[in-house]
């Protein structure tokens, strides 16, 4: 339970940080308070999850580091986003950075240029440039992550050679079977995720900026909710796509030595 609950106030602690960094105008309790509230959320329900016995609804819980570098992705974007947001008006080589972020991005069919063309404010030319650069900024930080945490999943040594996983706690929203066919569905699973977390960038800016335009047509979106939309823009798909490549990477192994319990071998352990 203590480490749950050091677990939990480091994610608390983390969502916290856009709340504290851009909310210091007294004008802006109101979205001071939604952003502490959303990291109390968040700690919640870490600690919920890693001090119940079995998880719910989070995967590999008991197959470290995974989950560390799913977390080190989401707090590495909405810390380089909120630093956008904060400071890419500032002269310098920060401004310029981000900046750059932008410029990398200003391409044909580029996400980011959707996301700055959708969503942007009523008092901001289109494409809206704080958009860019922050939908820029997650994009690149979330991409980088995913790009290097998956190598290490994949070519890495986990899972060690040693270890036999239990699939039915790792894996609690999914029925394994051991054998080939329990590799085969796990292969097919993680293609599908990894499918669906590319698909996923375009989908959610389709459904956001329809949302938008159907129940708060020409609101300004707050520096504190333009940190998290991109945030959760950015790093859901590549926190997926991690996902994906953790499954890929049993089904290979479970193929390969049938070094993991899963069936009814999960259900005696």
């Amino acid at each position: 339970m203590r480490d749950a609950g050091l677990r939990a106030a480091l994610a608390a602690l983390v969502a916290a940080v856009p709340a504290l960094v851009l909310s210091a105008d007294p004008a802006a309790g109101e979205s001071r308070t939604a952003g502490l509230v959303l990291a109390a959320a968040a700690g919640l329900y870490v600690l919920v999850e890693y001090g119940a016995r079995t998880p719910a609804l989070v995967d590999f819980r008991f197959a470290p580091p995974i989950n560390r570098l799913r977390f080190a992705l989401a707090a590495l974007t909405l810390l380089a986003t909120t630093a956008c947001v904060a400071f890419a008006d500032a002269p310098g080589p920060l401004g310029a950075t981000f900046a750059g972020f932008g410029a990398a991005m200003d391409f044909p069919f580029s996400p980011v240029g959707m996301a700055a063309d959708i969503f942007t404010r009523a008092s901001a030319p289109a494409p809206d440039p704080a958009v860019e650069y922050a939908a820029a900024t997650a994009f690149c930080v979330a991409l980088t992550c995913t790009l290097a945490f998956g190598a290490v999943i994949r070519f890495g040594p986990w899972p060690r050679a040693e270890q036999r996983m239990n699939l039915l706690v790792n894996l609690p929203t999914l029925d394994v079977d051991r054998g080939d066919r329990g590799a085969a569905r796990l292969r097919l699973l993680g293609a599908q995720v990894l499918v669906t977390a590319a698909g996923a960038l375009f989908a959610m800016l389709v459904v956001g900026g329809f949302a938008v335009s159907l129940l708060a047509p020409g609101v300004e979106i707050s520096p504190l909710a333009l940190v998290w939309s991109a945030t959760l823009w950015a790093g859901a798909p590549g926190a997926m796509a991690l996902r994906g490549v953790a499954l890929l990477k049993l089904a290979s192994r479970l193929r390969r030595d049938g070094g993991l319990e899963g069936g009814d071998a999960a259900r005696r352990s």
